[in-house]
């Protein structure tokens, strides 16, 4: 019998507008309202990123060209939570956000939701593979200040 080929596609943190998480709003968010952010450990995770029109490439382009195996679909850089909001800040209110909390309680497994959209928890991908496959991965930090410019700043203020 005659073996079945396959593709597995396997996605880092996904950011878009609308998803089903809403993380990005859910940081702007308290940014913008002066609310204190939680994080859970000490933020010092490292995370890559994801944007729905580049999985949505990835998928075509794993598609058009037939291949088969695993496959990472992740930006390629990486970025602890705490430089995350950081950089956030900046955008949403022209500063660094002010009021940064910690709770090494809830590290890890412990991670509470609905204190903060991201768990302490690194998500490191190498993206070597679909990046042969011909898909490029937008600077997060750019991406990041387009896709408030574009949607998040007209939904906050």
């Amino acid at each position: 019998m005659k073996g079945v080929n396959s593709t597995f596609p396997s996605k880092s943190v996904g950011f878009e507008p609308n998803n089903y998480s809403d993380r990005e709003k859910f940081i702007y968010r308290s940014l913008v309202n002066n609310q204190p952010l939680e994080l859970p450990g000490y933020g010092r995770a490292l995370l890559q990123f994801v944007f729905a029109d580049e999985v949505a490439k990835s998928l075509f382009a794993l598609g058009k060209e037939h291949l088969e195996g695993a496959f990472n679909c992740s930006g390629d850089e990486a970025i602890t939570l705490i430089d995350l909001v950081q950089q956030m800040a900046v955008f949403a209110i022209g500063m660094s956000a002010a009021e940064i909390q910690f709770d090494p309680e809830h590290d890890r497994g412990k991670w509470d939701r609905t204190t903060f959209p991201f768990a302490n928890e690194h998500h490191i991908f190498d993206n070597t593979k679909i990046k042969a496959a011909g898909v490029e991965f937008s600077p997060l930090i750019a991406r990041l200040k387009k896709d408030l410019d574009d949607f998040y700043s007209s939904h906050l203020y």
